[in-house]
């Protein structure tokens, strides 16, 4: 029996990322846990009849089938090779879903080279009562072009303009604005951000939140303040490691997200600039400590789990109520404080 990592994360219902390090010998995973990873894995591969991994390949009766569709486009945010986040929304999920009653299907299709439109068929033709869309990587209008799905559809980490469907995001306006206020309260009034390339629904409601948190406090922003570094991690590191010299102009940054975070921490690091004597950062979304090295970054903590229950709940609500009202749901970002962030003298 061949064994993926991600098997064993369904299983014990924690990160492909630790499972990995833990059988790779890495540093990061705690003894008790390294232990209960081997020891899964180890009856996993002995057992003559291995527990499914994946319980939407057990044949059960199609009123009970979720179809999870979770649309690639190249952004690396749906399927990211480190850190690996899917499983910290699919676990819960599932866990939910079973709960209710109900089997998860899982698919990928990437719609670069297929039709968003063979997509919607394949969501009709299904045999699910449900269809719930991973849309991290979706603009509005390809948003849209999913409104020929004719069942229950939530959208996860997006939202319908039209309200076609309900959804379930975090506040990453607030999230901003939590994250400036925190900077302004130890002393900060020059505050840059660092964005992705890419304009996803996510990274454009966090600029504006930040255009709008500086406005408040009445300190000097324009969009010269957000400076736009690259999508992938590598790249990421490449830039700020060649360029921080032209980059930094500011005391203090919002990094718009976790691919910012890695990269523009181990690129520092690297060029030997202390965090936070020199610099100081705040990140959206947690990372795993062995991620970050001796810094620990002060972050804007997302709720994947709790979203990814309340996504399940809402379309339970909508297969049992086919006539419900749609809804928005909107989940707070928590601020997790590390040592990345002086306090600045006045």
């Amino acid at each position: 029996m061949m064994l993926k990592a991600v098997d064993i994360a369904k299983q014990l219902g924690i990160s492909k990322v630790t499972v990995s390090l833990a059988l790779n010998n890495k540093p990061g995973v705690s003894k008790a846990t390294r232990k209960k990873i081997l020891e899964c894995a180890y009856q996993m591969e002995n057992s003559t009849k291995s527990p499914d991994p994946n319980p939407s390949n057990i044949p059960v009766p199609s009123r009970n089938i979720i179809k999870v569709v979770a649309p690639l486009t190249g952004l690396n945010l749906v399927q990211s090779p480190e850190p690996d986040l899917l499983p910290d929304f699919t676990v819960p999920l599932e866990r939910t879903a079973n709960h209710l009653g109900y089997r998860l299907e899982i698919t990928f299709p990437d719609i670069r080279s297929k039709s968003i439109r063979d997509v919607v068929e394949e969501c009709n033709h299904s045999p699910a009562v449900g269809i719930i869309i991973f849309a991290s990587e979706l603009s509005g209008e390809e948003i849209q072009y999913f409104q020929g799905i004719h069942k229950p559809v939530v959208l996860y980490d997006n939202i319908s303009e039209t309200m076609a469907y309900s959804s379930v995001t975090i506040d990453n306006r607030n999230a901003c604005r939590l994250a400036v206020d925190y900077l302004v309260q130890r002393g900060f009034r020059n505050i840059g951000y660092l964005a992705m390339t890419r304009n996803i629904f996510n990274y454009q409601e966090r600029r504006e939140g930040f255009l709008d948190a500086m406005a408040a406090h009445n300190l000097p922003c324009s969009k010269g303040h957000i400076l736009h570094i690259g999508q992938e991690t590598a790249e990421i590191y490449q830039k700020v490691k060649i360029n921080w010299h032209k980059i930094h102009s500011f005391d203090a940054y919002i990094m718009e997200s976790y691919h910012l975070s890695i990269g523009v921490i181990h690129a520092l690091r690297d060029l030997n600039i202390n965090i936070p004597q020199d610099v100081s950062l705040i990140g959206i979304d947690q990372l795993p400590s062995y991620l970050m090295g001796n810094c620990q970054l002060t972050t804007l903590k997302v709720p994947h789990e709790n979203r990814a229950i309340l996504t399940m709940l809402l379309l339970d609500n909508e297969i049992r109520s086919p006539e419900a009202f749609k809804s928005r749901l909107i989940t707070n970002c928590i601020m997790m404080e590390g040592n990345s962030v002086k306090q600045k003298e006045a």
